[in-house]
């Protein structure tokens, strides 16, 4: 064959090899594009199947947070790994059929965005690892690890010192109020049972007499308006419920002159008198790391808050800020209080500490 025949047929000889390149790209993308829709299933070939991670929460900013912190871990969201939420259903048992729903879609891990949804998840599945934003329980009282260096199960996350927490919280509050005699701590639920117990027992110790009240369907301002006559400062605990009515609660208490703090750290922007507790948001956005995506859950650790909002610590105790709001200073005697000596705020804020504008 001619020399120059041969150097016209060359291409035609690269062409079905291109072809080939292009349908396999093709293909990927439409393999990709179904498995947003599809069960996790093991690939035919040795190309790995795209992660999933089950999110439970009813709240769409925490689930945006969480996929903000996958970006910003140098995840392609839908193209290296798909978040699914899953929000509760009405009644005792809201996330149960939400935790097996994704169990079912055979999910690589799941994220539980309280106390309840974690129950439901560590019911639904003891393989799968599950990572819990949990500050109403305590880790190793509900069952959830046999210890914070030794979990010995399928669960880590964030958990509350509550011990800590209270006792800062208490103390913060009696320097603010010095005439309060006796708190009313608003509850919800089994949610907030171990923060009630825990506040009773740290104020004992500061001659304080601590009562409860069950936020239940009145609303928030009818509770304030109920309980401003008795001259109670109100300590606001924290479950989803209480952190989703933190500016009706504040606003209603500021208008009837009632000193009030909430067990987490958004009540002090919601223009609460002070607040001491967790930051939710950080801590789920602190959560998606690469270096975790092949651990067995047996070597997972239950992680707790750093106190200088540094990376997390096995084993250590929550350690978050009290918070105060900047537009309302602390007044004792007539004379502006020094916010750093009497409440121990950080000078430097962090993901911990609360300040409003």
């Amino acid at each position: 064959m001619p020399r120059h025949a041969r150097r016209d047929q060359a291409p035609a000889r690269g062409l079905p090899r291109a072809a080939a390149a292009a349908a396999r790209l093709i293909d990927r993308r439409a393999f990709v594009a179904g498995l947003t829709a599809s069960l996790v299933a093991p690939p035919a070939s040795a190309r790995a199947a795209i992660p999933r991670v089950g999110v439970l929460t009813d709240q769409v900013k925490l689930a945006a947070i969480f996929v903000q912190g996958l970006r910003d871990a140098d995840w392609e969201v839908s193209e290296e790994v798909i978040v699914e939420r899953r929000g509760g259903a009405p009644g005792a048992d809201r996330w149960r059929a939400a935790a097996r729903e994704l169990v079912a879609r055979r999910v690589s891990a799941l994220v539980a965005g309280d106390h309840a949804a974690a129950r439901a998840a560590r019911e639904a599945t003891d393989a799968i690892p599950i990572v819990a934003i949990d500050f109403e329980g305590d880790a190793i009282g509900s069952g959830f690890v046999r210890s914070l260096a030794r979990p010995g199960g399928n669960v880590t996350g964030f958990f509350c010192d509550f011990g800590d927490a209270m006792s800062e919280l208490t103390k913060a509050l009696r320097a603010a109020v010095p005439k309060a005699r006796q708190l009313l701590a608003l509850t919800d639920g089994e949610a907030t049972e171990i923060q009630a117990r825990t506040l009773r027992e740290t104020a004992r110790a500061l001659d304080l007499a601590v009562d409860t009240v069950a936020l239940g369907a009145a609303g928030p301002e009818a509770l304030v308006d109920r309980v401003a006559a008795a001259r109670v400062a109100l300590v606001v605990l924290a479950s989803p419920r209480l952190e989703s009515e933190a500016s009706r609660l504040a606003k209603r208490a500021i208008r009837r002159k009632m000193a009030s703090a909430g067990a987490f750290i958004r009540y002090a922007h919601a223009g609460g008198l002070l607040a001491r507790g967790p930051s939710l948001g950080p801590c789920a956005a602190r959560r998606p790391r690469r270096r975790h995506r092949r651990r067995a859950p047996a070597a997972l650790r239950a992680r707790h808050q750093p106190q200088d909002g540094g990376r997390p610590r096995a084993g250590a105790a929550v350690r978050p800020h009290v918070g105060l709001p900047a537009h309302r200073p602390l007044t004792r005697g007539g004379g502006a209080a020094r916010r750093g000596a009497q409440c121990a705020v950080p000078a430097a804020a962090n993901s911990n500490s609360a300040s409003t504008p």
